[in-house]
């Protein structure tokens, strides 16, 4: 999102379109067939650099294949849009990465990942809700191309890049608050006479 702004744009679009511009409520699972676009991108997210499992074996067959050019022309760049017309005619339940031709980012046969399933339920609260509340923005003085060349990038069990980033809230620092005290109570069951406290910075 940070090196893509023009996709978080539109997703951001799509996810006001679903819950309401002035943050009526907290998207929620039901609200995934409502958006192909956050389908489309959470796709390319594992595509564009799959997480590293523990085969190492594994792991370099799968960057070969989410890089490859007959497959995804222009495989470095993020476009999520290689993705929608599949998120577009698929069944509700379907959606994640099983349901693409990217399900190898989760390795093969006998040692594929267990937890796919968790992992894409995941990603997609992940996503939605960063989206829904923040605005991601590039640190002043980081500057990188959209390929992300220089980015360095974690090693171990799992991987991911680093890089400063600026969270900034699209709403009202007590309106957030608010909703996600709800869906604290909605989730977790909290009583009118339990007390939560969420520090919202």
């Amino acid at each position: 999102m940070v090196l893509y702004p023009e996709v978080q744009t539109r997703a951001q679009a799509e996810i006001d379109s679903v819950i309401g511009e002035i943050l009526e409520r907290l998207p929620g699972w039901n609200d995934r067939t409502s958006m192909p676009f956050i389908n489309a991108v959470i796709l390319e997210t594992l595509r564009w650099f799959p997480v590293a499992p523990l085969d190492i074996i594994i792991s370099s067959y799968a960057r070969f294949m989410a890089r490859n050019p007959d497959k995804y022309p222009n495989p470095t760049r993020f476009i999520p849009e290689r993705h929608m017309s599949k998120v577009a005619v698929e069944e509700p339940s379907t959606h994640g990465p099983a349901s693409d031709d990217i399900s190898f980012v989760f390795g093969f046969g006998r040692r594929l990942c267990v937890g796919q399933h968790v992992a894409d339920a995941s990603l997609f609260t992940a996503v939605v809700n960063i989206l829904t509340v923040f605005r991601l923005e590039r640190a002043p003085g980081w500057n990188v191309g959209p390929d992300a060349e220089g980015v360095k990038w974690t090693a171990g069990l799992t991987t991911h890049p680093v890089f400063p980033c600026i969270f900034t809230p699209r709403h009202t620092k007590e309106r957030v608050s608010q909703l996600i005290k709800m869906k604290c109570q909605e989730l977790c069951g909290y009583g009118s006479g339990v007390k939560s406290r969420i520090t919202f910075f």
